[in-house]
Order: C-alpha cells, then sequence, then structure tokens
C-alpha cells in the first residue's frame, strides 16, 4: 500500500531557508533565548506539602537548597547557572526524568530551535 502522507515525507527530508540558517553557526537567532525552573520549583513545593513522607523530606530538602542559590529562580538568561549548580538542577530534574530511568533511556532538555542542550 502506498503512503500518502507528504507531510511527514516532507517532515523528515525538509530543506528549508530556516533549517539552514539555524546551521549557521553565524546566524543570530532573533529570539531572546531564557529559561525557567518556577513550574518545576511549584511542582516540588507541592510535593513537598503531601502526605507522601519520602519525596515530602526529598523535596524539602531540595527546597532548602533552592532557597541558597536564588540564581535557579525566576527567569534565567544566563545558562552558566545550570553548571554552577549543577547538583541542584541535577536533583530537581529527578522530579521529571526519575534515576531509574537514567541507565535505561535517553533523554534531554534542550532550547527550542537550537542544538543547545540543557539538561
Amino acid at each position: 500500500m502506498k503512503n500518502n502522507n507528504y507531510l511527514l515525507d516532507n517532515f523528515l527530508v525538509m530543506d528549508s531557508d530556516v533549517e539552514k540558517m539555524l546551521a549557521n553557526k553565524n546566524f543570530d537567532f532573533p529570539f531572546e533565548i531564557s529559561l525557567s525552573f518556577d513550574k518545576l520549583i511549584g511542582h516540588i513545593k507541592t510535593i513537598a506539602g503531601s502526605e507522601d513522607g519520602i519525596k515530602k523530606t526529598f523535596a524539602r530538602s531540595i527546597l532548602d537548597e533552592i532557597e541558597k542559590a536564588p540564581e535557579i529562580c525566576g527567569v534565567i538568561k544566563d545558562f552558566s547557572y545550570i553548571k554552577k549548580y549543577e547538583s541542584l538542577v541535577d536533583n530537581m530534574m529527578m522530579f521529571i526524568f526519575p534515576n531509574a530511568f537514567r541507565e535505561m533511556q535517553t533523554y534531554a532538555a534542550c532550547t527550542p530551535f537550537m542544538d543547545e542542550i540543557v539538561y
């Protein structure tokens, strides 16, 4: 049976001007790139107020570390803070990417439209 999904075929072999511009390392991306852990921190706060003893204790310990690292809160424009607080970010990301998956799955958090891996 012939596949008539032209959209999918074109997507897989996309060769557009936008792709070429983004591949050009001298290209200045026209939008400001920033990062925020606010939603994740909110989720951690919710867990810290839950009844689950182990998760609650872990979440509270992370919140204690976040209080010592105000640069990790709000809008982050300097991605070097991720490296500076690598251990804290690693612990925060356990609520998204559990440790049990780390040796079996490949995952990453990256900036949209760019090849920069944030985590």
